[in-house]
């Protein structure tokens, strides 16, 4: 168990299937391909034993489109939970947060959620059956990674060419 939620989809309103990684971009930022991106290429350098300048690129990454992501929870989480424990108000909209908050948030979202997922895969491989598909949309011949875009870009880092139990929306 990896302690994601599990859920089944009827049949009926998603498909379950192969995608070449090469063909997946980032739907928060469409013109992103996973492979080759920041995340991608952040893995690739901690994966290369750069840890530091791996985790740097990916905190930089998740800084740089916080703003921009009117729906981004997994970064927001983190945000609240500083803001809460400095006694500051939350800050409503993604581009009033504090440089220095932002900056600690994507550091905390680093070590809580990105490291160990990289670290589990690394330990364990991927194993597409423990968790919920990763889910797309398709467009044309690109398909746009929805949930499972640190799963996509750590693939990507591997030097994996597919991403295997995919749903699409």
């Amino acid at each position: 168990m990896t302690g994601l939620p599990e859920f089944t989809v009827p049949l009926s309103e998603a498909m379950i299937k192969t995608v070449a990684l090469g063909n997946v971009y980032l739907s928060t930022e469409p013109d992103v391909c996973v492979v080759g991106s920041p995340l991608a290429r952040g893995y690739s350098l901690f994966i290369a034993g750069k840890e530091k300048e791996g985790r740097a690129v990916i905190e930089d990454f998740l800084v740089r489109v916080f703003p921009s992501r009117r729906g981004e929870m997994s970064t927001r989480q983190f945000v609240n939970q500083i803001c809460a424990e400095k006694g500051l108000p939350r800050p409503i909209a993604n581009e009033r947060v504090a440089p220095e908050i932002l900056r600690e948030a994507a550091g905390r979202r680093f070590d809580r959620l990105h490291l160990p997922l990289l670290r589990s895969i690394l330990a364990r491989g991927y194993r597409p059956e423990l968790s919920h598909p990763v889910t797309m949309r398709q467009s044309g011949n690109r398909f746009l990674v929805v949930d499972g875009k640190n799963r996509c870009s750590i693939l990507a880092a591997l030097g994996e060419e597919v991403v295997s139990n995919v749903r699409l929306l």
